[in-house]
């Protein structure tokens, strides 16, 4: 603790070390699910080409105990098993007739047969798009 104060590395606050393990540690069990659920680390040659395959972060913004930590988020992601695929993602817009925007995650989950879609279901944060549509 001496040595932290002596080099100038707070404990808490903006940019402390709470937020900055707070950081690591959201980030390192985002990253942990995804290759929980696809089965291959990060840069594994197994994940090339795979029906399931990573596609980058989004920053995101999440409010702790320790105040407000900058995440990185695995960004959109395409799920395959068997005939249903589901892809997930963040969505935002404004809409023209109010000007206000809205934000939220989504999926959309799809059944393939004989190479067609023949059943879709789109799951979104349908109180922020009502919100936002509300005059």
């Amino acid at each position: 603790m001496v040595r932290a104060q002596a080099e100038g590395l707070q404990l808490t606050g903006e940019g402390g070390l709470l937020q900055q393990l707070t950081k690591r540690l959201l980030e390192s069990a985002l990253e942990g699910e995804v290759t929980d659920h696809l089965g291959y680390d990060r840069h594994d040659p197994a994940g090339k080409n795979g029906g399931n395959s990573r596609n980058g972060t989004r920053s995101k913004t999440v409010l702790t105990e320790v105040g407000p930590v900058e995440i990185a988020v695995p960004r959109d992601r395409v799920l395959v098993d068997g005939t249903d695929a589901v892809l997930m993602g963040h969505v935002s817009g404004t809409v023209r007739a109010t000007g206000k925007s809205f934000e939220g995650p989504f999926a959309l989950h799809l059944t393939v047969d004989d190479g067609r879609i023949t059943r879709h279901h789109l799951y979104e944060n349908c109180l922020s798009i009502a919100e936002a549509c509300a005059t």
